[in-house]
């Protein structure tokens, strides 16, 4: 039997060791990740542990290379990237280095070795300025990072960049919308007129694969270049109902509508070559719920976390 042979570089990120954990599960894959340290210890099973390369720096390319050239994965899947949130955005060097700079490098690497990069972006780089951006709409990022993710899309008959937006659990930080809400214990705003469509991170990890790891095998793969994924559009208002309902969450959400911002993507031509249909915003938050209570990773950092508040 033969194993496709998959590097998953940056495993202990937001979307990272989903991704990881789900992919390392399948028989036919031989899965491989990468991490800056070794603390993805207290996370993964020692079986997982042992795939792990690391250290593995974005700002050390040499490090990159390395590891390419001696493990020779025929797929990479880049999950690493700086986003808005952390208090390191606002260094523009580095922000360009991981997000800009990092891909191409990646892409000429795994071009001389023959493997596949997917390459994961962002609907930031949209304004949000009117939504259902497709594939060919022309980008107008706000931001650096916007701008920065937009200049690491790889788009190539060797590459594929997957142009999507997440929510999820983390396993180091709270600096997405999830946790920052599960965090809250009074009233929230939630904004109605805030416009999101992307996906559980549970679930992108499942379309991985699912969908795109077996076309990425094949010996003449379907999708390379640019494509967008994404669920139903939903206000963030009604998205922190839904959680609140399913989480069980006793906080109230008074609904604002002083912002207003729309970058949902359309996939319908992703869902139209793979025939993936997502799954309706109540299954999706329920899915990422029972990911959220079942998966091994997140047992740890709750527990320490439960700890901490008995003993306060």
């Amino acid at each position: 039997m033969s194993f496709l042979k998959v590097l998953v570089l940056g495993v202990t990120g937001m979307f990272g060791h989903t991704l990881f954990s789900q992919l390392a599960g399948e028989e036919n894959l031989e899965v491989y990740g990468s991490a800056r340290n070794s603390d993805f210890n207290r996370f993964f099973t020692p079986e997982y542990c042992q795939n792990i390369i690391h250290p593995v720096l974005g700002e050390d390319f040499e490090s990159f290379a390395i590891c390419l050239s001696d493990l020779k994965p025929q797929v990479v899947i880049n999950c690493i990237g700086i986003i808005k949130q952390v208090p390191l955005a606002v260094d523009a060097l580095k922000v360009i280095t991981m997000n800009a700079l990092l891909p191409h490098r990646l892409a000429v690497i795994c071009k001389a070795i023959g493997a596949k990069l997917v390459q994961i972006s962002t609907d930031c780089v949209f304004s949000g300025k009117k939504g259902n951006y497709r594939e060919n709409d022309t980008p107008d990022p706000l931001d650096l990072y916007g701008q920065t993710k937009l200049l690491g899309e790889v788009n190539d008959k060797n590459s594929l960049t997957i142009r999507t937006s997440i929510i999820g659990h983390e396993l180091k930080s709270a600096n997405g919308l999830l946790e920052w809400f599960l965090s809250q214990n009074k009233k929230v705003k939630g904004f109605k007129y805030a416009i999101f469509n992307g996906l559980p991170t549970i679930e992108v990890a499942k379309i991985f694969k699912n969908y795109i790891i077996p076309d990425l095998a094949a010996p003449i793969p379907k999708l390379h270049g640019l494509y967008q994924v994404s669920a139903e559009p939903i206000s963030k208002y009604d998205l922190l109902q839904l959680i609140a309902k399913v989480y069980q969450i006793p906080v109230e959400i008074e609904a604002d509508d002083s912002f207003y911002g729309n970058r949902s993507l359309n996939s319908a031509r992703f869902q139209r070559i793979t025939g993936y249909s997502p799954p309706s915003w109540p299954e999706l938050i329920r899915e990422m719920y029972q990911d959220f209570i079942t998966a091994p990773y997140y047992k740890n950092r709750w527990a320490q976390e439960v700890t901490k508040d008995v003993q306060t």
